[in-house]
């Protein structure tokens, strides 16, 4: 009997614990074509290309959002390596950008994001088709 309740209290508690964490739904891919991950109550999207990394700032709404005065960094996982690589200002601060040595496919990448007016958060991106 002492089983069953804890096994019906887990099942109730994994939906809570999923909108703790902010991952209650799923994204379509983001305006860039890119994986969408949640920020608080803002959007981030993740574009990875051979050696380099973009990060957009978006909206609740996934609208692009300038990213000046955001800093950051993402630990990279590929081809069983592991790189930190710092993210730096991009084109018009239309994006965060960070190059290393790394393939456009099969990422696993965790971003730690600092945007304005917004706490220091982290968002994982499991692997990238």
């Amino acid at each position: 009997m002492l089983r069953r309740s804890f096994l019906a209290t887990g099942l109730f508690a994994m939906p809570v614990a999923a909108l703790a964490q902010g991952h209650s739904h799923n994204h379509a891919p983001g305006p860039n074509g890119g994986v969408i991950g949640e920020m608080g109550a803002s959007h981030v999207e993740l574009v990875a290309r051979a050696g380099e990394l973009r990060i957009y700032v978006l909206d609740a709404q996934d609208r692009p959002v300038s990213a000046s005065g955001a800093a950051g960094s993402v630990i990279v996982q590929a081809q069983g390596r592991q790189q930190t690589v710092r993210l730096e200002a991009g084109e018009g601060n239309g994006f965060l950008v960070g190059r290393g040595d790394f393939p456009a496919r099969g990422l696993r990448v965790v971003a730690t994001l600092t945007l304005p007016g917004q706490p220091q958060r982290s968002v994982r991106f499991a692997a990238i088709p």
